[in-house]
């Protein structure tokens, strides 16, 4: 997708920037005005057809990516899913999907960013242009596999995504739009790596009779033990019951449940 988009701007510049005639390139003779018009208007107009036709399927492939990162990151309760519609967010978006450190997205940025303006003021060799993207292709697959796992699929399937044609447009459709994976096990009542339920003596107790404490700061004091205890891999409904077991009233149970905002 790089290199076609860069031949696309490429390109573009051509159209922008010609080359310059000399003097006596622009004295047109009667019997060749018409053809010398003619040919320079044919050769703009070839430009413009070539570069329509390569920035169609540029589009399509990017509006097809932002779609699938779009639907995995909602299927995932993954704030913003809009990011995948902003060049270099996106990035940050996959990062968050998978749950890789950001940092991981920052140092991708830059290297694409390194790759692209670097060129304009130092003529690398291209073994050293090669290994610079190394890291670049790294980043990529690892994402990819931690996506793939967090939609319930194997990981494996991550390095098919970042290395095969064709085989990765199909199976970006699957990690987007099938069944399955982080938010159905939640859904579901279950957690690929912490218990069903918080522990009961985790959860917050009755205030004292002797303590005179509002609805407001029981709703409160709830809310921050639910988010606590989701932020460590525990479900819902798990945290719900736990809760329910020390008596506390359920309509202010499901209330603090939604102000958490999963």
């Amino acid at each position: 997708m790089k290199s076609l988009s860069g031949l696309v701007i490429a390109l573009s510049l051509m159209l922008v920037f010609q080359p310059v005639l000399s003097q006596e390139d622009l004295v047109i003779s009667p019997g060749d005005g018409l053809s010398t018009a003619g040919a320079l208007g044919m050769f703009g107009l070839i430009l413009g057809v070539i570069g329509l036709i390569l920035i169609i399927p540029f589009l399509i492939i990017y509006i097809y990516s932002a779609l699938v990162l779009s639907a995995i990151a909602k299927k995932t309760n993954t704030e913003n899913p809009w990011f995948a519609w902003v060049p270099f967010l996106n990035y940050v978006l996959m990062a968050r999907i998978g749950k890789v450190p950001v940092w991981t997205a920052i140092a991708f940025i830059l290297i694409i960013v390194a790759e692209i303006v670097v060129p304009f003021f130092i003529s690398l060799p291209s073994l050293i242009n090669l290994l610079i993207l190394i890291p670049v292709l790294i980043i990529f697959i690892v994402w990819w596999m931690k996506i793939s796992e967090a939609r319930g699929k194997p990981k494996w399937w991550g390095i098919l995504i970042a290395l095969i044609p064709i085989v990765n447009i199909v199976l970006m459709g699957i990690l987007a739009w099938s069944g399955g994976g982080r938010k159905a096990e939640e859904s579901a009542g279950t957690h690929p790596e912490k218990t069903q339920r918080p522990q009961v003596s985790e959860s917050p107790q009755e205030p004292h009779p002797n303590v005179h404490m509002t609805e407001e700061e029981k709703l409160s004091k709830i809310v921050a033990y639910v988010k606590q205890n989701v932020s460590q891999g525990y479900d819902i409904a798990g945290i719900k019951d736990s809760l329910i077991e020390q008596g506390l009233n359920v309509q202010l149970i499901e209330k603090a449940i939604e102000m958490s905002k999963f």
